[in-house]
């Protein structure tokens, strides 16, 4: 076998093992885990950061479509911000598990959660600044991470 085979196998099985480890979480009933990107100044159409400032917390996000709620259980906090470990999310619009969006009534700021296609992002603006945005890394590439496979804070600004 050739060297650069061998080099490849490793990934290769760390890979194999972040997918059976997603499809487990999947299987048990659990919600997907994702892990919340600071974005440094907006929202690509694509719900992914302009760029990316910081991490923010670990999340496990569960949908219900039956009666369009939203729970979300934080599991690590990178940040200050949040003094509640879960809570639901109110004024949702769930079509499944993986593609949902909230607008909570009870902000002075325009507040938007949601999920497309798996991907959490987040929301938060007003006609005066600072406003707030949030991406994800979710699916195979949260589990891949936490691995310390993958690394997307490698190129932020400090």
């Amino acid at each position: 076998m050739s060297s650069g085979a061998q080099d490849v196998l490793p990934f290769v099985g760390l890979v194999v093992i972040g997918f059976f480890a997603y499809q487990f979480y999947s299987v048990t009933g659990n919600g997907p885990r994702i892990l919340e990107l600071n974005c440094k100044s907006n929202l690509t159409f694509e719900k992914d950061c302009d760029a990316i400032l910081s991490k923010g917390a670990e999340l496990e996000v569960i949908a219900n479509p039956s009666n369009n709620t939203v729970f979300v259980r934080i599991i690590k906090n990178y940040q200050l911000g949040y003094v509640k470990t879960a809570f639901y999310l109110d004024n949702c619009k769930v079509s499944d598990s993986r593609n949902w969006q909230c607008t909570p009534k009870d902000s002075f700021y325009n507040e938007e959660i949601g999920m497309i296609d798996g991907k959490y992002y987040s929301a938060l603006w007003s006609t005066s600044p600072p406003n707030y945005y949030k991406s994800s890394l979710y699916g195979y590439r949260y589990y891949l991470y936490a691995m310390g496979v993958i690394d997307p804070f490698r190129n932020t600004e400090k």
